[in-house]
């Protein structure tokens, strides 16, 4: 499954139910004006490609560099 939201720069955060997606494969956040992600999002296992650049983001979740197949 694919989640394209890329170039939306009123977007500055993501739901906090975003890691129940748990089929995502794709995820395309670049250029998004986020500004933090939620807890939630460590929960994206299946995630093998993420698009996040050209956002806002000082922090990331903890434990996320433990969560994907990148």
């Amino acid at each position: 499954t694919t989640l394209n939201l890329m170039g939306n720069p009123d977007l500055r955060c993501l739901p906090d139910n975003i890691g129940a997606l748990t089929g995502l494969r794709l995820l395309g956040l670049k250029s998004c004006g986020l500004t933090h992600l939620p807890p939630s999002f460590t929960r994206l296992q299946g995630l093998v490609e993420l698009f996040i650049t050209d956002n806002q983001l000082t922090t990331l979740p903890e434990g996320i560099v433990y969560c994907f197949v990148l």
